[in-house]
């Protein structure tokens, strides 16, 4: 805390005037992410109540193999992210951004050559996976082969993904979020 002190800084919150950033150039940003978060919110029940109407066991299968596919997905929007972010905004900052936006389609095409194996491989190796990952729990042979089927629809949408990623990095460092 005395370090903290010397330095000129507090742990106590600060009021800060809402006149000190531009609120309502962000108010419509901010209503898109609300709407987005809503969707992707309300994807979850809509899966589980579709999943629901299926045999028994429908639903953990849903949730563990959505899970992989959540994990693998994220793995790889982190490093498309963590890579294009400050490549995109460097460029913008340097007042060059038709070269961003003419390295755009480059990079969606690298990143679907690099993500089409590995959804094909998570595909074709969907039942290694499964089991490697649930061998030691409870699920029987049956509920293994529905993870794994749930991780194959999923895999697919690897590619696509990424490449969504990919633009609105893009979107986000040119300050066009209102395109996402």
């Amino acid at each position: 805390w005395v370090m903290v002190h010397r330095h000129g800084l507090t742990l106590m919150p600060k009021y800060v005037s809402p006149h000190l950033f531009n609120t309502r150039a962000m108010m419509p940003v901010y209503f898109a992410l609300i709407v987005s978060a809503m969707f992707m919110a309300a994807s979850l029940p809509v899966d589980l109540a579709m999943a629901s109407s299926l045999k028994s066991g429908s639903v953990a299968a849903l949730n563990m193999g959505s899970k992989i596919t959540i994990f693998i997905v994220t793995v790889i929007s982190v490093g498309i992210s963590t890579v294009t972010l400050p490549y995109f905004s460097r460029l913008i900052i340097q007042n060059k951004g038709n070269e961003a936006r003419s390295n755009l389609p480059k990079l969606s095409m690298i990143i679907t050559y690099l993500t089409i194996p590995i959804s094909l491989a998570a595909y074709l190796l969907s039942d290694y996976i499964v089991e490697i990952l649930f061998s030691v729990s409870m699920f029987s042979s049956n509920d293994m082969e529905s993870v794994s089927d749930v991780l194959k629809y999923g895999v697919i949408q690897i590619p696509f993904y990424a490449v969504a990623i990919l633009v609105i990095r893009y979107a986000v460092s040119n300050k066009r979020t209102i395109m996402i």
